[in-house]
């Protein structure tokens, strides 16, 4: 069927963004076309159950189709829905985790999904890799290089100081990354360069220029990998100007962000995630409260503010003591942060604690952690995730356990991709 031309129209779009349609009793996947549109559709790859498709000629539109407000849509890795409008891009991914529910045999109502505003420019973060000469963004399921001049998601100032860059670094031999943060709310930026090489002149003179040319620029840090693979972060990092954190406020509070702290993307949804999670827990200011994955401590510190008290639990220790010095540059003093395995040393902290707030990475909770907040009888669990399908994984593991989930409340972090935050309450029924 390879090269093929069909005529078809989409019943449905998939989680890459894909519309779904038939030929015969094969689905088929056409990239970038709409539920409810038809079209000339070419076959590109066969499967035994499947095939991929590209648009020829679109013959009926979807309504809310927009002309895609990014070049690269659907050709870099990361966004695939700036043909559709946005609010329509919220229904979609609401679409999209309801049929996930459905599939996982779950009976859980999904609400609508909380926006972005604003859902352009939103990022605090950009990592940008170099290769073969190119700086850019990686092509779909590639580690080619595609370049670009202007990116929708990244802030202003990230895409001035990616475009000053660009045509001084991609002949600096063994430089792999640019990275960039950003405190909205503050202003200051740091900017690291990340190699396979040592650090050298050449970057010494480039970050000064850098500095005078961004005066928003606190931190300058050069960071060294002993590997050439898939991390991005080496093992070993340098500050040539500055300091090697930036501070930024979220709400009421200060953070200290390093090059290695987990800060999460999108600044003007961050506070509204943090407040539905701490909502959930009933009379939380009588209560003791165990945040694990706790990070530099934001929702530690966020929790503190309402609860009586709180325990943040993080492996990595540079995080743990980055936490601690949030805690005290905001002068909050009912949280304390530990440095500990989750998965090995939770028992201790479970036998005085009221409630337990988790945001872990993609992989989701460990078994045992599950198992260990289960045998404790912890009376209420906020799950917050980033990866509604190890969540509902979870959900299913902690319903054997005797919990029960609540609906799920879904957060647009990332407008134009894919992606959703998403929490949900698990209440102990015995």
């Amino acid at each position: 069927m390879k090269n093929q031309i069909y005529t078809v129209c989409a019943f449905d779009v998939s989680s890459e963004g894909y519309g779904i349609a038939k030929i015969d009793s094969a689905v088929v996947f056409v990239k970038g076309l709409l539920a409810g549109e038809t079209a000339r559709i070419k076959i590109i790859k066969s499967y035994k159950n499947y095939h991929i498709a590209i648009i020829e000629e679109l013959l009926i539109k979807n309504k809310h189709r927009q002309k895609s407000l990014c070049p690269l849509n659907f050709k870099c890795g990361g966004c695939i829905f700036w043909h559709l409008e946005y609010a329509e891009q919220l229904k979609v991914k609401r679409h999209l985790l309801e049929e996930l529910v459905k599939k996982d045999g779950l009976d859980l109502e999904v609400e609508e999904v909380v926006s972005s505003k604003p859902h352009l420019h939103f990022r605090n973060k950009v990592q940008i890799p170099i290769k073969d000469g190119k700086m850019g963004f990686y092509r779909a399921h590639s580690h080619d290089i595609i370049e670009n001049d202007y990116c929708l998601i990244q802030s202003e100032t990230a895409n001035m100081i990616i475009n000053y860059l660009k045509s001084r670094v991609v002949d600096i031999a063994g430089l792999r990354h640019i990275l960039i943060k950003e405190g909205f709310k503050t202003g200051q930026v740091m900017v690291a360069f990340i190699s396979l090489n040592e650090l050298d002149a050449r970057i010494r003179q480039l970050s000064l220029d850098l500095v005078e040319r961004f005066p928003m620029i606190k931190a300058v840090i050069f960071d060294h990998k002993e590997k050439d693979d898939n991390v991005i972060l080496g093992d070993r990092e340098e500050v040539i100007y500055g300091q090697d954190y930036i501070v930024d406020e979220l709400g009421f509070l200060k953070f200290k962000i390093a090059l290695r702290s987990f800060y999460q993307i999108n600044p003007y949804v961050t506070p509204l995630l943090y407040e539905g999670a701490i909502s959930r827990i009933d009379h939380i200011e009588q209560k003791k409260v165990l945040d694990l994955y706790s990070g530099i401590g934001t929702i530690s510190l966020f929790l503190a503010l309402k609860a009586k008290h709180v325990l943040g639990v993080e492996i990595v220790k540079e995080a743990v003591l980055n936490a601690k010095d949030n805690a005290l540059m905001n002068q909050i003093k009912n949280v304390e942060f530990i440095c500990e395995d989750a998965k090995n040393d939770l028992d201790q902290h479970l036998r005085d604690i009221d409630a337990v707030v988790v945001d872990p990475p993609r992989k989701g909770l460990h078994h045992d952690v599950i198992k260990r907040i289960a045998n404790a009888k912890i009376q209420e669990i906020v799950y917050i995730s980033c990866n509604p399908k190890t969540l509902l994984r979870d959900i299913k593991l902690f319903q054997d356990l005797g919990y029960s989930a609540d609906h799920l409340s879904p957060y647009d972090m990332f407008p134009g991709s894919k992606h959703l935050e998403v929490i949900t309450k698990l209440k102990y029924r015995p």
